[in-house]
């Protein structure tokens, strides 16, 4: 988690992979490696970035936020494991973290619904992307499940595929089309369909569209979802589309929903969380996921102010140590811009480790609501939220 919130952290443009590799030598030795395209380490400082508090450049802090412990503490994990990490880099190109660590072999292998894989065995697929990470998921994925992949970055070649299959009188049974291609993946599904009636299409997109999923359903595909698509929702798209082509139904399969809602939908409360650290952002919201709530997230505690001036929120999460400016600061700017304005309060929250009385007291004396110290617990975040901006959760 550490190595993959640096990894995002410090990289703009471009992308973040996790690559884990079997040693063919010995089993359960599994070599892990971190990349990025990001700002890079310097050679000269790629010797001290394992020592604690230690960042490769005195900007860092204020510009990311850190303590500059993750690295040091990552290293004496692994250590302690058995294993070494390991770092190399290109300035202003990106960087790689590896380690090797041996595991102990299960007694069994845990898989997927067997009913549901024994249905793929031997179904041909397209894949149609322009992104090879995602392609590589998705054939790695699919293949372990026995299908016949067959993956392709251009709608021309894909096309020339399809042509040549049909002609050999070996169809494709499925094809997985990348929406955001570049030619749009619904018209190459519209085209694909023309000259293939029968053909199955289902729809991922890393970036949902407004009308995205009525668009899908009135073209007849037989899926859609949402990158990045997890192996239990992805089986389940397949082989309900499958299912549904069998049995002569048109209905959408989305992991998301399975039909385009008709009532509109509650309300949903705005909370906006401020939090540099991109770890504890992945928390928050995987706490709050599925929850009636629409989070906004601030980085630092002066974004999170300009976000109070232009939008409006029905409670904030405001840590109180970031780069920038602190919670602290941010929160008596709020408080003094809603006095100006008029605006009602907003209940604040301060997220602090700081538990001393003093540090409460200093939330207080800021403006804050309430105090929570980290770490925090699931069960005590969401009775405070719920206890200061009411809202209904889905039942666990």
């Amino acid at each position: 988690m550490n190595l993959v919130g640096n990894a995002i952290k410090f990289t703009e443009f471009g992308q973040v992979s996790v690559t884990i590799t079997p040693d063919p030598s010995t089993a359960g030795r599994l070599k892990f490696e971190v990349s990025d395209t990001g700002i890079g380490i310097p050679e000269d400082k790629l010797g001290r970035i394992f020592e604690d508090f230690t960042q490769a450049e005195a900007s860092t802090t204020r510009r990311f936020g850190g303590t500059g412990l993750g690295l040091g503490i990552c290293r004496r994990l692994i250590e302690r494991m058995g294993g070494q990490l390991n770092v190399s880099s290109e300035y202003g190109k990106g960087c790689s973290f590896q380690f090797e660590l041996l595991f102990s072999l299960s007694d069994r292998e845990k898989l997927l619904d067997s009913e549901q894989t024994q249905t793929l065995a031997g179904r041909r697929l397209l894949i149609l992307d322009s992104d090879p990470t995602s392609r590589l998921i998705l054939t790695q994925t699919c293949e372990h499940w026995g299908m016949l992949t067959y993956d392709c970055s251009e709608v021309s070649e894909a096309f020339e595929v399809l042509n040549d299959s049909a002609q050999a009188e070996k169809p494709f049974d499925l094809v997985i089309v990348d929406r955001f291609l570049p030619n749009d993946g619904f018209e190459f599904a519209v085209a694909a369909r023309s000259l293939h009636p029968t053909l199955l299409l289902v729809l991922i997109t890393s970036q949902e569209e407004p009308g995205d999923l009525s668009r899908t359903q009135q073209l007849g595909l037989a899926g859609y979802a949402v990158k990045p698509v997890q192996r239990p929702e992805l089986l389940h798209l397949i082989s309900s589309a499958f299912c549904s082509a069998k049995e002569g139904r048109r209905e959408l399969i989305s992991p998301r929903q399975t039909a385009i809602p008709t009532s509109v939908p509650p309300t949903k409360k705005r909370l906006l969380i401020a939090e540099d650290s991109e770890d504890n952002r992945f928390l928050l919201e995987a706490y709050l996921k599925g929850s009636l709530y629409e989070l906004t997230f601030a980085e630092n505690g002066e974004r999170a102010v300009e976000l109070v001036r232009s939008q409006s929120f029905d409670l904030i999460l405001m840590d109180m140590q970031m780069p920038v400016m602190d919670g602290l600061a941010a929160t008596r700017m709020i408080r003094q811009y809603e006095q100006m304005s008029g605006e009602a309060s907003i209940p604040i929250l301060a997220l602090t480790a700081n538990a001393r009385s003093e540090d409460r007291e200093a939330c207080r004396a800021a403006g804050s609501t309430a105090h929570l110290s980290k770490p925090i617990a699931k069960s005590r975040l969401l009775s405070a939220i719920e206890q200061y901006c009411p809202q209904r959760f889905p039942s666990e």
